[in-house]
């Protein structure tokens, strides 16, 4: 995991955007069990996210974004979940760091259809002409990179209607929903089929190499589920997974096996390591794409496989998560 140090630079302004994800509230960093995750999972939510250029100022700045709603389809009388107002704040806005968009989750509300309104609060909200003509004087057409991100997650101004999702088919710039699993599970495959094509060209018997193999895989994924459980016992939290549990299930397994079933260690490395090593590659794509595996953490929440991990951390009441490219 690689720790970012502040830094006051000005930015290039077609830099990969700047994301922000606000949570409505902090159960996911206190959840209480397997239960509690699946609950979470299975309830819908509001995903808003607000878009803004950096102001050209000297010096970095905070900026207020006041998300409020109301839900359009109810009958009889409105209820507290029919109804939300939430902030979210960034401590620091760099001048010139580009494009920077700020997500809230709304959890805790009914389901069905809403208007939603996002506002800038205090000094950094700026008139529409002052606002365009320094969007005119600072910054140039956006990338690619911010154009998809904001067709992916559209920016939220008056009264725009949207329809409450399950959690983790929430649109946030930055990620894609499920797409950790997927690619995981597209390494495992490459690397099998290259340790079969291997195995192959060796003129080896497939079937011992391959019990080694998806023993060691299944061991090292029950690893990697308990050794996260294990370093945050005490959040009580479930949602995640760590590298080092797979990397120590998979070689305990790996080893016991291999001396079990009298399998040569130095030939199983040779024909393991390239599909191995694909198949990080192809794994770590899916963590980009999820957001999660980088930067400094407060409070600790995000390893691998947690779909509200972002990039680059940076905690500001009640809770929020921000990333930039390396």
């Amino acid at each position: 995991m690689s720790h970012r140090s502040q830094t006051r630079r000005r930015l290039a302004v077609d830099t990969a955007p700047h994301i922000v994800i606000i949570q409505s509230d902090a159960s996911d960093q206190t959840s209480s069990g397997i239960a509690t995750l699946l609950e979470s999972a299975t309830q819908e939510i509001l995903a808003v996210t607000y878009w803004f250029d950096p102001a050209p100022r000297a010096e970095p700045y905070p900026v207020t974004v006041r998300f409020t709603g109301h839900r359009v389809d109810v009958k009889g009388r409105m209820q507290a979940g029919d109804r939300f107002v939430q902030d979210g704040t960034i401590a620091e806005v760099i001048p010139g760091s580009g494009p920077i968009s700020l997500t809230a989750r709304i959890r805790n509300i009914n389901p069905g259809e809403w208007v939603v309104t996002a506002r800038m609060q205090g000094s950094a909200r700026h008139s529409r002409g002052q606002q365009e003509q320094e969007n005119v004087i600072s910054a140039r057409p956006p990338g690619p990179i911010p154009r998809f991100w904001r067709r992916w997650a559209p920016s939220v101004e008056t009264d725009e209607h949207m329809s409450t999702c399950l959690t983790p088919l929430a649109h946030v710039p930055g990620i894609f929903p499920g797409i950790w699993g997927v690619m995981v599970a597209l390494g495992m495959a490459v690397a099998l089929v290259l340790q079969s094509l291997v195995i192959a060209a060796d003129h080896l018997a497939l079937g011992q190499w391959w019990l080694v193999t998806l023993v060691s895989i299944a061991i090292g994924i029950v690893g990697a589920k308990v050794w996260f459980i294990v370093l945050y016992r005490r959040e009580h939290r479930f949602n995640g997974w760590c590298i080092q549990g797979f990397i120590t299930g998979a070689t305990l397994a790996a080893a016991i096996l291999l001396e079990v079933l009298k399998v040569p260690a130095g030939v199983f490395l040779d024909v393991t390591a390239p599909g191995l090593l694909v198949a990080m590659a192809v794994g770590r794509m899916g963590c980009f794409f999820a957001g999660c595996c980088g930067g400094h953490l407060l409070p600790p929440a995000g390893e691998c496989g947690d779909p509200i991990s972002i990039w680059e951390r940076v905690v500001s009441p009640p809770s929020c998560w921000s990333w930039r490219s390396p």
